[in-house]
C-alpha cells in the first residue's frame, strides 16, 4: 500500500475488536475535533457533547472485516467514497465505498478507518476538514479514537 508521495506504508495495525453500540468518533490531531453532522453537512470540529449527529454505529459487514459507519440521528446517512470523494448519506447496503476496514495504531488506542473501495482512502482531516484520501505514514489527523 502506497501513501502520499508513493511511499510504502508499513504494517502497523492488527484486526480488533470493536465496541458494539453507539460510539463518537474523535480526532487524534484534532483532539477537540469529533465527526459529525451537526449542521446536514459532514464535519470533523468541536460539538456538543449531546449531539446526537456526532454519534455512530459501526456496522459489521456479515463475514467479512469491514463496517459500514452509519450516523445515530440521521440512521439513513453513511460514510462513504461513492462519488470519488468522502460524503454522508443513503447508500446501496452492497456498496464496497461504504465499507471501512479499521486498523488499531499499533502500541496506541487509535484507530484509521481504511475504504473498501479505495484502500488507499483514509479518513483524515490533516488540511482541517474532514476528508478520506491519501496519508503519511505518520499523519496523526489519520487516527481516530472510539468514545
Amino acid at each position: 500500500m502506497l501513501a502520499q508521495g508513493g511511499q510504502a506504508m508499513h504494517p502497523a495495525t492488527a484486526i480488533i475488536s470493536l465496541p458494539r453500540g453507539i460510539v463518537k468518533i474523535r480526532n487524534r490531531w484534532r483532539s477537540d475535533c469529533y465527526i459529525h453532522i451537526e449542521h446536514e453537512s459532514l464535519e470533523a470540529s468541536a460539538i456538543d457533547m449531546g449531539w446526537r449527529s456526532a454519534c455512530w454505529r459501526l456496522q459489521p459487514v456479515d463475514d467479512a472485516p469491514f463496517v459500514q459507519i452509519c450516523n445515530e440521528w440521521h440512521t439513513q446517512k453513511f460514510l462513504h467514497v461513492e462519488q470519488g470523494s468522502l460524503s454522508c448519506g443513503p447508500i446501496d447496503p452492497n456498496w464496497f465505498s461504504a465499507q471501512w476496514y479499521v486498523e488499531r495504531v499499533k502500541g496506541t488506542r487509535f484507530f484509521r478507518f481504511r475504504n473498501r473501495w479505495q484502500d488507499r482512502f483514509y479518513l483524515h482531516c490533516e488540511e482541517e476538514t474532514l476528508e478520506a484520501g491519501d496519508i503519511g505514514e505518520n499523519w496523526r489527523s489519520a487516527q481516530w479514537e472510539l468514545e
